[in-house]
């Protein structure tokens, strides 16, 4: 009984994860992509980006460690 609940919650925070990995990703291309437009050098928005890529490299890395895959397989 105890064993499919954790299963149960295993996948929830599984799919909680890819979630929040798609967001970062999202968020991580729109400001590369803002940075790379700007005509003058913005120190804020390149704080901003190396930030939003370290968010995404950090779950990406989660993700891999769970062995979590984007189809749905374990």
């Amino acid at each position: 009984m105890f064993f499919r609940q954790k299963q149960k919650l295993k996948k929830e925070y599984d799919e909680k994860l890819l979630l929040l990995l798609e967001d970062a990703r999202e968020d991580w291309v729109r400001k590369k992509d803002l940075l790379s437009r700007t005509f003058e050098y913005n120190e804020g928005l390149s704080s901003e980006t190396n930030v939003a890529e370290s968010i995404y490299f950090f779950l990406f890395k989660e993700a891999k460690h769970r062995n979590i895959r984007a189809g749905g397989g374990d």
